[in-house]
């Protein structure tokens, strides 16, 4: 087998070319759609977590809801409307009064 010799000019311009090509294939990462969740996550400036007594901790309660806010120009949250429970209101009464305390 004959050993190749390559020079060092040829593997930086491989190397340019990946660089290249990786830039150009790699997407931007879209802009969340105002009203989802993502958005919220994005731009919440401050978004404390529900506190649950430990009573229901203990009961191991899970659940999925969805929850509206009307933000006023201040960023403050003016009000939740519960508008799917979680199926559990001693998880949704300390979600809703947890999104009353988010900042955006």
């Amino acid at each position: 087998m004959v050993a190749r010799k390559t020079s060092l000019p040829s593997h930086l311009a491989v190397v340019a070319l990946l660089l290249n090509v990786a830039a150009i294939t790699a997407a931007p990462n879209p802009t969340p759609a105002r009203g989802t969740l993502e958005y919220a996550k994005t731009h919440a400036l401050y978004a404390p977590a529900p506190v649950l007594s430990p009573e229901v901790r203990a009961r191991h309660l899970s659940g999925t809801g969805l929850f509206a806010l009307q933000i006023r120009p201040d960023g403050t949250v003016s009000h939740v409307e519960i508008i799917q429970s979680t199926g559990h209101q001693e998880l949704d009464a300390p979600s809703a009064a947890a999104f009353t305390k988010w900042r955006f």
